[in-house]
C-alpha cells in the first residue's frame, strides 16, 4: 500500500512540474501576443494621424488601402508568430 502511494506522490510531482512549464509557455506566449498587439495598434495610430496631416495629398480610398493592407499584415504575422512559436 506504501509503494503505491509513493508512485502517486510522485506521479502528482511530475504533473504538477510539467503543468508549470505549459505555464510559463502560455504567460510568454500571451506577453508576446500583447505586444504585437500594441505594436499595430501604435502603426495604425500613426498612419491615422498622417493620414489627417496629409488629407489633401493622399486619397480616402487610398488611406483605407492602406489600413485594410496594414490590418491583414499584421493578422498574418501575428498568425506566424503563433505558428512558430507552437511548433
Amino acid at each position: 500500500m506504501t509503494i503505491i502511494k509513493i508512485n502517486e506522490d510522485e506521479n502528482e510531482y511530475r504533473i504538477n512540474y510539467n503543468q508549470r512549464a505549459y505555464w510559463m509557455v502560455q504567460v510568454t506566449n500571451r506577453w508576446l501576443s500583447l505586444r504585437l498587439e500594441i505594436l499595430g495598434t501604435f502603426i495604425t495610430f500613426a498612419s491615422a494621424i498622417f493620414a489627417v496631416v496629409a488629407k489633401d495629398t493622399i486619397s480616402p480610398c487610398t488611406h483605407f488601402l492602406f489600413l485594410f493592407f496594414l490590418k491583414k499584415k499584421m493578422e498574418i504575422l501575428t498568425f506566424k508568430f503563433f505558428i512558430n512559436f507552437i511548433s
